[in-house]
């Protein structure tokens, strides 16, 4: 049997299918009949997907399905429904990030829109934003500008030469 290499980039974006596909198999199921031809085959697709990501996530040592099983949670709590979280490399959603509260978040599509961020952790005195709270941030971004495809958040940046403000990085 051939083997092949497969960069930590390539894993991403088959993790990133394989949400996508559970994404649109859940929408779809929702809308059609179970039994329908086109749930079916999302389901086919997902069976013959999941295995290998798994497989390629459990390798990366980091756990892909408690974090989207939090996402999947907070999304539906939290009325998020433009955007997916696909920050894996993090503890939980409800732990604080590196991005101070007040910090402005942009992104970088045709758009160029902002937003700046707050927090309903404020009163405990924090000074970082909640990972919760950046993806709330970014869903409002999208809900009011529109992203098209780019509907992953793959990270946060920096901007060079702005003392507070950080970039979204958004994938298809």
């Amino acid at each position: 049997m051939k083997t092949y290499k497969i960069t930590s980039d390539q894993i991403s974006q088959l993790h990133n299918a394989s949400c996508y596909l559970k994404y649109a198999m859940e929408n779809a199921d929702e809308l059609l009949k179970s039994d329908s031809q086109i749930v079916k085959n999302l389901k086919a697709a997902l069976s013959y997907l999941e295995p290998i990501r798994k497989d390629l996530v459990d390798k990366k040592d980091i756990d892909h399905d408690k974090i989207y099983e939090q996402a999947k949670k907070l999304a539906s709590d939290n009325n998020i429904k433009h955007t997916i979280w696909s920050i894996y490399d993090i503890d939980s959603l409800l732990d604080e990030s590196e991005i101070p509260l007040g910090a402005i978040i942009t992104a970088p599509l045709e758009t160029n829109d902002s937003i700046m961020l707050t927090s309903e952790h404020d009163e405990r005195g924090n000074k970082f934003a909640y990972w919760i709270d950046l993806w709330k941030a970014v869903d409002k971004l999208a809900a009011d500008s529109g992203f098209g495809n780019h509907v992953f958040i793959e990270g946060f940046h920096k901007v060079k030469k702005s003392d507070n403000v950080y970039a979204v990085s958004l994938g298809s």
